[in-house]
């Protein structure tokens, strides 16, 4: 049983690898990688709402007044996406491949105010980059298409309207550009340096040096690259060939039984990131068009006509972009918040992490600081952020996991505008909404 507890400092987190293998000098360039999975998720929540308002004139004998109101939102969230998703890496090409679809459903239930709405969605995506040395051409290609049905109902006692909107459309991106610089994939030395951290704690095999690492490494490249090629390539041909790449690396355990469900263990269960490290710049022009129908019927009032709209776009447009990307795997983080965070991890494939999340921002803002304010007006925002989330993941199979999440965050916003000619305005509005998101997604390689 593992248990980790982890606070972060306050303004400034940082996050340190406590490892003497250098993972940004890992550089190995044969990778191929693929997955496909479907996934089922239903998210629903529930959110508490008071706003608290006040307003005060200048004028003499002024008094405050009060406008109050409270709101209970009851929402629903379901998902069925499907992803595709494809990597090659080698000395003259980077290409990432992708084909995502997803059908989804969310609801939400007000008082005198409902929605309905139902999407689907379709996207493709090729990005190549053409090395030569560090310099590299890039040709992009992304394709999407999506459809989708929206019905709001209000009603403020006085009156109530009814609107109902149907969209189809589609647009395409294309880009080719020039750059310089790599993101080097180190995912699989991550791999290797927990693989190699399990066995020594449960299987002795005793210290192991940095070109051990980076052997092994490749090792479990070769290995994925032959699943890329037939997704049927058998568990145990993949162990045989991860056990004789450790062996032949030295690797040397003292116990059979613990050394072979170690390292089952970690291949089958263990989460697995895409990890980089380096640099890379581009320009690229780019090409970009799109087209879309939309139909609306909105209905006001019990006496009055339904009115119709019908909406036709056509969009063709260019122009010129940079991008700049940078990646360290074990570098230093920092962000503005307070966190802490619970993670409760008995094995390699299931955990249970509870986090507290703080966020404060405040903005006492002039206006006569840039223009002629005769008036003196002034205004400040003042925002609080508290989040307690529970996390729950757990393998069934090699194929097939489960996914709960829980949170419950609480917001709270203070608003003040004022001025020698106006209103003084005070609002507050505190927050509790409540979500749960839980899915299962099944990796079919």
């Amino acid at each position: 049983m593992k248990k980790i507890l982890f606070p972060l400092a306050l303004l400034v987190s940082i996050v340190l690898d406590a490892q003497e293998f250098d993972l940004n000098k890992y550089k190995y360039r044969f990778q191929r990688y693929q997955s496909a999975q479907f996934n089922f998720n239903f998210m629903g929540g529930n959110n508490y709402r008071m706003d608290r308002n006040a307003y005060q004139s200048t004028l003499p004998n002024s008094t405050t007044q009060h406008f109050n109101s409270d709101k209970n939102i009851l929402n629903i969230s379901l998902d069925l996406p499907f992803k595709f998703y494809r990597i090659i890496n080698t000395e003259k090409l980077q290409q990432t491949q992708s084909f995502d679809f997803l059908s989804q459903f969310n609801a939400n239930n007000e008082v005198r105010n409902t929605w309905k709405n139902s999407t689907q969605f379709i996207d493709y995506s090729l990005n190549n980059r053409f090395y030569k040395g560090l310099n590299f051409n890039e040709l992009n290609f992304t394709l999407n298409g999506s459809a989708w049905t929206n019905k709001i109902y209000r009603d403020n006692q006085a009156s109530f309207f009814n609107t109902r909107t149907k969209y189809t459309g589609g647009r395409f991106n294309l880009s080719l550009g020039k750059g310089k610089g790599r993101l080097e994939m180190v995912s699989d030395a991550v791999t290797t340096l927990f693989i190699l951290q399990d066995l020594r704690k449960k299987a002795g095999i005793g210290n192991y040096s940095n070109e051990q690492i980076e052997n092994i490494a490749k090792g479990i490249t070769s290995i994925n690259n032959t699943r890329f090629i037939d997704f049927r390539y058998r568990l145990i041909d993949q162990l045989t060939l991860l056990d004789s790449t450790l062996k032949s690396n030295g690797i040397e355990p003292t116990s059979a039984i613990k050394y072979f469900t170690t390292i089952n263990d970690n291949w089958l269960y263990a989460t697995r990131f895409q990890r980089y490290s380096g640099s890379r710049w581009s320009v690229n022009y780019l090409f970009n068009g799109s087209m879309g129908f939309s139909n609306s019927r909105w209905h006001n009032n019990d006496t009055d006509a339904p009115w119709v709209n019908q909406n036709q776009t056509t969009n063709l447009f260019n122009g010129i972009g940079f991008n700049y990307a940078w990646s360290k795997p074990d570098n230093s983080g920092a962000n503005l918040s307070i966190e802490y965070g619970y993670l409760y991890q008995p094995n390699s494939r299931t955990f249970i992490q509870f986090d507290l999340i703080l966020d404060g921002l405040v903005n006492n803002r002039l206006y006569g600081m840039r223009m002629s304010n005769p008036d003196h007006r002034e205004s400040y925002n003042i925002m609080g952020q508290l989040t307690p989330q529970l996390s729950i993941f757990k393998f069934f199979n090699p194929h097939l996991y489960y996914s709960f999440k829980a949170s419950a965050p609480i917001y709270t916003n203070h608003y003040k505008n004022s001025g020698d000619n106006q209103l003084t305005s005070f609002n507050t509005v505190y927050q509790m909404p409540a979500f749960i998101n839980m899915g299962l997604t099944y990796n079919f390689f």
